[in-house]
């Protein structure tokens, strides 16, 4: 069987189609494969980066500790709560709040009125002391929950954190020894003394009422001045004057210790002028 002109044709271009449609299919494999190769890069430099900002969050973020916890029980019911917590690492912040949570109630610090203590700044270092009234519900709680916010200083970042803090619970009967100091009388039934009670209100009267008055005139203090120097350059000339007198040797006890006579012959120490030996004669 011959093929004439016209199947040679068809058949030729069917397989130029059919080879077109498989380099179709190739490019098309292709791009698909090039377009998910760049997706799975783009997500490894998105995880990259989200890696890189979570260390760095994690580096700069700030993060506090509660140093110190106590929960002081009161003989009327109740207590006292006094939390310190410092801020350990990270960037300073600004407009810091804590806020205090006991058994799923918040309780207002008494420094705020609005439950919510407040500090203007924060760096590594910085403490925050919150002191609070507990009632007889929240201060058998075992844990307290503290809750910090704050803006990144010169930034507009925020950041927050909470803690967990377990108060040293000062027990009841601890305080039963200590009763008296919270009472308006002591063990004996006598009245307790408190300070500064007695004061009689008003300012106290100035000192010296009645003493002389003297004058501050530039005049008067420049005469008192001088005046006072008049009297120091007398006393120290007068004793100059002792002092030099008292300094002159006697003349004959001078005479007396040379061995020369007032005279002024020399003699022999102890022995009077006039018994001095004559001189000797010298034979040549």
């Amino acid at each position: 069987m011959t093929m004439d002109a016209g199947d040679s044709i068809s058949a030729a271009s069917a397989l130029v189609a059919a080879a077109a449609a498989v380099v179709g299919w190739w490019q098309a494999h292709s791009a698909r494969r090039t377009v998910k190769a760049s997706e799975e890069q783009v997500n490894v430099m998105r995880d990259q980066l989200a890696l890189e900002r979570t260390l760095r969050d994690d580096s700069i973020r700030p993060r506090f500790e509660v140093v110190h916890t106590t929960a002081m029980l009161l003989p009327g019911g109740g207590g006292r709560l006094t939390v310190e917590v410092i801020q350990t690492t990270g960037v300073p912040l600004d407009d810091v709040k804590v806020e205090l949570f006991a058994g799923g109630r918040q309780i207002v610090p008494d420094e705020s009125a609005d439950s919510v203590h407040a500090s203007l700044y924060s760096a590594p270092g910085s403490k925050f002391t919150v002191r609070a009234h507990l009632d007889e519900q929240t201060a058998q709680v075992p844990a307290i929950r503290v809750e910090l916010s704050g803006t990144e200083a010169r930034g507009t970042r925020q950041w927050a954190e909470r803690l967990i803090a377990h108060p040293a619970v000062t027990a009841s009967r601890l305080l039963g020894s200590h009763r008296d100091e919270y009472s308006a009388v002591t063990a004996a039934g006598l009245p307790r003394r408190v300070h500064r009670a007695n004061l009689v209100a008003g300012p106290a009267e100035p000192p010296w009422p009645g003493g002389p008055q003297v004058s501050r005139a530039p005049d008067d203090v420049r005469g008192r001045l001088s005046n006072l120097r008049r009297v120091a350059q007398r006393r120290r000339n007068a004793g100059s004057d002792a002092n030099s007198q008292s300094s002159v040797p006697d003349s004959s006890q001078q005479h007396k210790e040379s061995g020369v006579s007032p005279g002024g012959a020399a003699t022999e120490k102890g022995v009077p002028p006039g018994d001095a030996p004559p001189p000797k004669k010298i034979q040549p």
